[in-house]
């Protein structure tokens, strides 16, 4: 059999037993090529997915899983400095890729990369990137748009804002939570008409939207706040005991009595909270993590240097990662299960929770920023961004 390859290898190693041969490429990926023929089974070497040579149909992916190239990808800066701060976010209902880069556009893709268009641009300095079932927002530290998926329509939010930090929506049935300069929150319609509004005495660490109209931040002094969906607050002491707190809604499938989990970074423990932020449970994190992610049935809790664990609504341990990077993100996989992506300068691979890779892409430059979500992976690559489906789905 033969089979050609893209470019010159640089290494070439065969086993003893003479069942596979190794070839090492100059862009650093290593391929296996399976030697073994069974009984009655023809060798018929061929391409998968661009890359990937396999030398025999029983050959299956090892290890390493199998390199794939992304299903499309489309210039989007004019520079690969513009590209290391562009913003991406992936939309699962329906499935869009959004993109914001220095010019505070936002542009959407669809999963095929058919582009839809751009929203109207908004001035400010900074960028936030938020997706809710149907909708995407972007903000500067004053501007909001907001794009309607579903009927692929967008709009600028009338309202006057200094100082953005942080932006929470949900606006089919809720519309949009705002903090600004950390101090002053609010919950204001799309159309710019603020529900109610009011100042806090101590900065906001991070907010989340939660059921019937309930709105819940935790603060710098280690306190966390639910406010009604009026705007009345109920305040919960010092959880953290002066520990500034990660939030989240709690995920799909939490018993009803759970509505938000919260995490103490040093103190090293998770906990899930009632709709009025009274603690439910609580549960140990076996090491110091720094950022807490909502990832469908689970959120994970991600260490510095890249370990992870991830917790169910119960606060049940459900998966468990070594060390790769601080940057790794992390979506739904097969079952529910969370799978996590990683970016090492030109590889990018997707794994599940205890390092089994479901597969992983060569470029000819480093991966720059990503976006992730059940209906596939989006990252930048040079001025280009590349979508990588994780479904058939479109």
């Amino acid at each position: 059999w033969e089979g050609k390859l893209e470019g010159p290898i640089v290494g070439l190693e065969i086993d003893p037993l003479g069942q596979y041969v190794v070839v090492g490429m100059p862009n650093g990926e290593i391929t296996k090529l399976d030697l073994h023929v069974g009984q009655g089974q023809e060798v018929q070497p061929k391409y998968a997915s661009g890359r990937t040579i396999q030398a025999s149909k029983t050959s299956k992916a090892g290890s390493s899983g199998p390199v794939r190239a992304p299903d499309w990808s489309a210039e989007v800066v004019k520079t690969e400095d513009q590209a290391e701060v562009t913003m991406l976010a992936v939309l699962d209902d329906p499935p869009r890729i959004g993109v914001i880069g220095p010019a505070n556009k936002l542009e959407l893709f669809t999963k095929s990369g058919k582009k839809l268009g751009t929203a109207p641009d908004i001035a400010g300095v900074g960028r936030i990137l938020r997706t809710s079932p149907g909708w995407m927002a972007a903000a500067t530290d004053r501007m909001i748009v907001v794009c309607d998926c579903r009927k692929n329509t967008a709009h600028k939010v009338d309202l006057s804002m200094v100082e953005i930090t942080h932006l929470a929506i949900r606006p089919d049935d809720f519309g949009l939570a705002i903090v600004q300069e950390r101090d002053r929150i609010g919950r204001a319609t799309l159309s710019g008409r603020w529900i109610w509004k009011r100042e806090l005495r101590v900065p906001v660490e991070e907010i989340a939207i939660g059921p019937e109209g309930h709105f819940a931040l935790t603060l710098d002094d280690g306190s966390m706040v639910v406010n009604d969906p009026a705007g009345a607050p109920t305040e919960v002491g010092k959880i953290g005991l002066g520990e500034a707190l990660c939030l989240a809604a709690a995920p799909i499938g939490s018993p009803a009595n759970v509505a938000w989990i919260t995490l103490a970074r040093r103190a090293q423990v998770v906990r899930g909270h009632n709709l009025q932020g009274r603690v439910v449970w609580e549960s140990p994190v076996p090491f110091e993590t720094w950022q807490m992610q909502p990832v469908g049935r689970v959120v994970v809790a991600a260490a510095p240097d890249g370990r992870s664990i991830a917790y169910d609504g119960a606060g049940h341990t459900l998966g468990q990662s070594r060390a790769e990077g601080p940057s790794d993100l992390y979506l739904p996989g097969p079952g529910g299960a969370p799978m996590r992506v990683t970016r090492q300068g030109v590889h990018l691979l997707c794994s599940s929770m205890e390092g089994e890779v479901a597969w992983r892409s060569v470029a000819s430059t480093n991966f720059g920023p990503m976006g992730v979500g059940a209906s596939g992976v989006a990252v930048m690559t040079g001025k280009k961004v590349a979508f990588f489906s994780m479904n058939d789905a479109d």
